[in-house]
């Protein structure tokens, strides 16, 4: 009995696992083949690890551990990605959306704007308006990114870390999903990510996570006064210091034209909430 259970199970994963390997394939135009690219994949040895090579292999490509023309890191869940290009470039989530906006040739309906979040760069912002798009910021967090997407009746957003909505396709964040439609995306357009990327300027930004014992440590009067501080600075873009959803610690993030003024206030409220502690 256990035995059969066991088959049974295994054959509704496998059955499962080939269906969602047709869907990602379904995402790729038609008319787009992936047969010239050399792929490495670094798929978290998670969720992914078996149906990703799958689908990139059977659109063509091929997997390989060295000299590729990308790179695909998949999260553990398999809801997140981050890419690499040739010359060895980390792409994360803001690169990510911003080659997705540019390669889309529609500015209204639900392709007249995009969502970000706190987090993302005030470059990816700028960038996006220069092409005709409007930007809002949700909450950090996919789910928060999702509500405003719905509530705006738009369908790409995405956070910094690399989970990418876009709900053309899905409902929610699929990093493999995202992965190839910035792919497909590049070759329709036969430029580089580099080429792409020209077209916007990221601002220096410094994050540190502070660990903490008691989260409600950011609201201490002198914390607050650094924070205040650094936000009334007119050399200084963003200041955000929030608790983390998933740690035990505070993010301090501080966003400027130049990375010592945002080192310099990171590094001082950083240290200021650790002597907290």
């Amino acid at each position: 009995m256990v035995e059969t259970s066991s088959i049974g199970k295994a054959a509704r994963f496998d059955e499962s696992g080939a269906r969602y390997i047709e869907f990602c394939k379904s995402t790729v135009p038609t008319n787009i083949n992936f047969s010239k690219l050399r792929i490495v994949l670094d798929c978290a040895h998670g969720a992914c690890y078996k149906v990703s090579p799958s689908i990139f292999r059977e659109l063509g490509a091929e997997v390989i551990k060295h000299r590729a023309d990308f790179g695909v890191a998949l999260d553990g869940d398999g809801d997140r990605v981050i890419l690499v290009d040739s010359d060895g470039d980390l792409l994360d989530g803001d690169d990510l959306l911003y080659i997705m906006a540019f390669a889309n040739p529609n500015r209204t309906g639900p392709w007249a704007g995009v969502v970000g979040t706190k987090m993302s760069n005030f470059g990816l912002e700028d960038g996006l308006k220069k092409l005709g798009y409007k930007f809002l910021r949700a909450d950090v967090g996919d789910k928060y990114v999702s509500q405003k997407l719905s509530e705006k009746g738009w369908l790409l957003g995405g956070e910094t870390s690399g989970h990418i909505i876009s709900k053309d396709l899905v409902s929610t964040g699929d990093g493999t999903v995202a992965a190839l439609k910035v792919i497909s995306s590049l070759l329709i357009l036969e430029k580089s990510p580099k080429e792409v990327l020209l077209n916007y300027s990221k601002r220096p930004q410094v994050n540190i996570g502070v660990p903490v014992n008691n989260k409600d440590i950011i609201n201490d009067a002198s914390i607050q006064s650094a924070i205040n501080d650094a936000q009334s600075d007119i050399t200084v873009d963003r200041v955000l210091v929030r608790p983390s959803g998933t740690e035990n610690k505070i993010r301090v993030m501080v966003e400027a034209p130049d990375e010592k003024t945002a080192t310099k206030y990171a590094k001082d409220i950083s240290k200021l909430i650790k002597s907290k502690t």
